[in-house]
């Protein structure tokens, strides 16, 4: 296991082998968005660069995600996580050059994580690569957290 940094975020990754496949894991728990943070702090100002932040991250996850893919000699990704981004928002477009949100393709039901107790948005996400095909996607009604848990059943060919 590697253990990098995206601006103070956690990036984690994990290379499984198996019969000469790799499979790349990469776990990330994002920043608060811009929203948020601007809203704690009242600098409605600071709105815009901080969703221009928000947007870079997100390219910058995306460079390490090649560069780890490169360096590891495999196409194959599973990137999950908490984004701290709602599904389908505009700052995800830079994953979407790279993965596919695996909820999109075959979530079932309800897809929010977040709260637990009242799961309105759906900030836990699972993205795969384009080799990897998506069986299923659903949210487990119990948490152990503040946050509902994600499972995605993936085949990796």
């Amino acid at each position: 296991m590697l253990v990098r940094t995206c601006r103070g975020n956690c990036f984690l990754h994990l290379r499984l082998d198996k019969r000469s496949r790799r499979l790349l894991l990469v776990n990330v728990r994002l920043v608060l968005p811009a929203l948020v943070t601007t809203a704690a702090t009242g600098e409605w100002r600071a709105l815009g660069p901080a969703h221009e932040e928000r947007v870079a991250q997100f390219r910058r996850l995306v460079g390490l995600i090649e560069r780890t893919m490169r360096e590891q000699q495999t196409r194959s990704v599973v990137l999950a996580g908490d984004f701290n981004s709602p599904g389908g928002t505009r700052a995800l477009d830079p994953l979407r050059k790279l993965l596919r949100d695996a909820w999109v393709e075959r979530g079932r039901g309800w897809g929010g994580t977040m709260t637990a107790a009242l799961p309105l948005a759906r900030i836990d996400q699972v993205w795969v690569s384009p080799d990897i095909e998506v069986l299923d996607a659903a949210v487990e009604p119990r948490a152990s957290s503040d946050h509902r848990a994600v499972r995605v059943d993936i085949r990796v060919p």
